[in-house]
């Protein structure tokens, strides 16, 4: 009834195979939050406003460890802009160039 409890919170890019975790009490990480339990977090996700509750708390969290996942990320077109698509073709005896090489 009165023990303290602990949420263990994860951030990972898997391009870069990166990830850190680290340790929050759970009450005081509810009320950063603006809310009264971890548990109503699921429930949350859609709403703007929480959204960036969450995000400024995870700058917070991970303050430390930007600038190693910028260290770590290999260049990665975003997502956000126009796909880009190449297209190449050889003809048969630059395949075999190729093969033979």
């Amino acid at each position: 009834q009165y023990g303290m409890n602990f949420a263990h919170v994860r951030l990972y890019y898997p391009p870069a195979a990166w990830q850190r975790v680290t340790t929050v009490n759970c009450r005081d990480f509810a009320r950063s939050l603006g809310i009264g339990r971890v548990e109503q977090i699921p429930g949350l996700f859609g709403d703007p406003p929480f959204k960036q509750r969450l995000l400024n708390q995870v700058d917070i969290l991970f303050a430390d460890e930007w600038e190693s996942l910028r260290e770590a990320s290999p260049p990665v077109p975003s997502l956000r802009l126009e796909t880009l698509r190449f297209a190449a073709s050889l003809d048969p005896e630059e395949k075999q160039e190729i093969i033979a090489s």
